[in-house]
């Protein structure tokens, strides 16, 4: 599996994941402020298609990363995608 350019946590909402890139993490750990002003909480809205309610989507307060393995292979792909158009 390609790996991703940062790490995947949990969503707010059951069975949605959030793609963090790089730039927005700070000690391992979403950085909030980088997150929403880079518009990852609309861009992971997206990606988990129809699970999450509203316009947005932030990672579980205080959860930790999922290792790529554990996550589905739909979400990876969809998120490379969304990396190869928009970028970090």
């Amino acid at each position: 599996m390609t790996p991703l350019p940062g790490l995947i946590f949990p969503g707010e909402f059951p069975d949605t994941f959030c793609f963090v890139p790089d730039s927005c993490l700070k000690d391992g750990q979403p950085d909030t402020k980088a997150y929403l002003v880079r518009r990852w909480d609309r861009r992971n809205h997206r990606l988990n298609r129809g699970k999450s309610s509203g316009q947005s989507l932030i990672p579980l307060e205080g959860s930790a990363p999922i290792p790529i393995e554990a996550i589905p292979k739909e979400f990876v792909d969809i998120a490379l995608w969304e990396l190869s158009r928009r970028g970090v």
